[in-house]
């Protein structure tokens, strides 16, 4: 497990980093909910990052027991990674040229957002989102090829999606340390967020592409 949890670690970080969902906690945070709004949108973060690792860990164990090895997965991993860097290119092309940026609607409509249409859109933010869903994929398939046990590999699976959504919980945590102030933190970050976001996910995309690569490049030096 020790080996599972630290090829996890990158992954987790990298994740960690994806600003939709930090965002959409800001804004559920601000909505008239508030702090009822922004924990329910990081639960719904959470469930369902360990869901699709969960899934992607069974699928690999089925893919080992097909080929009599990991192969299916490691390539799996390749072609992903692949995908998510030209993703990362095309996200960077298409950014707004003028210094403009707006947000989806549906993270605008999070200022609005009851504490269940929150949880729900905690749950869509990862199962709607390729660049999540690809490293929680990856995520699956290394735990599924390293940990046979079933305890083992829904600790691990459970330890990575908590990594991977603590900095969902950061903002929950500002919000209520710092109380009255917190307004002015949470649209400091807000608008950061908002200028920036093509580039912070352009980034995000590469970096969890070249991870997915190299994950899959070094199951077959491993076997050279």
């Amino acid at each position: 497990m020790i080996e599972a949890l630290a090829e996890l670690l990158p992954m987790a970080f990298v994740l960690a980093l994806s600003p939709l969902p930090i965002m959409a906690v800001i804004l559920a945070l601000m909505a008239p909910a508030g702090l009822r709004g922004g924990m329910a949108l990081a639960l719904g973060r959470l469930i369902s990052l360990l869901v699709a690792v969960a899934l992607a860990g069974v699928a690999a164990e089925y893919l080992a027991e097909l080929s009599g090895s990991g192969v299916w997965g490691a390539v799996l991993q390749l072609l992903l990674g692949a995908g998510l860097v030209i993703a990362a290119f095309v996200s960077w092309s298409r950014r707004p040229r003028d210094g403009s940026a707006c947000l989806p609607a549906w993270l605008a409509s999070m200022t609005q957002a009851t504490p269940a249409r929150a949880f729900g859109l905690g749950l869509l933010v990862t199962a709607t989102n390729p660049k999540d869903l690809a490293i929680a994929i990856g995520a699956g398939l290394t735990i599924g090829a390293t940990i046979d046990d079933i305890p083992g590999a829904f600790g691990a699976a459970t330890v990575f999606a908590l990594l991977a959504t603590l900095t969902a919980i950061a903002p929950l945590v500002a919000f209520v340390m710092l109380g009255d102030r917190a307004g002015d933190v949470l649209s400091a970050a807000r608008d950061w967020l908002t200028a920036n976001l093509k580039l912070v996910v352009s980034v995000i995309l590469l970096l969890i592409g070249v991870l997915l690569i190299s994950d899959g490049l070094a199951f077959f030096g491993d076997g050279i």
